[in-house]
């Protein structure tokens, strides 16, 4: 006897991972924005770079990973497979 869940399947993506990382941009944004502001003498960019890329370019890939839920095409199961081994521990 074979019976069917009720429940939909679930989605190949996950879009809702990408909330959190959107609003951290607002947020090193605004922190760019009122640094400049407060210092306009001081105007630093290579601190506005590095933050940029320490604390969004790591995230972007977090939210990345736990966005594909289902890898479907080749790019994103190589994606995948790389962020799982380099970066999850078993």
């Amino acid at each position: 006897m074979c019976t069917h869940s009720s429940q939909p399947p679930k989605p190949y993506r996950f879009r809702v991972a990408f909330r959190w990382w959107l609003l951290g941009i607002v947020a090193v944004t605004l922190f760019i924005a009122m640094h400049a502001a407060n210092y306009p003498e001081k105007i630093d960019y290579s601190l506005y770079t590095s933050l940029l890329v320490v604390v969004c370019v790591p995230w972007f890939s977090h939210s990345l990973r736990r966005a594909i839920v289902v890898p479907t095409n080749q790019l994103a199961r190589r994606f995948v497979i790389i962020f799982d081994v380099v970066l999850t521990k078993s």
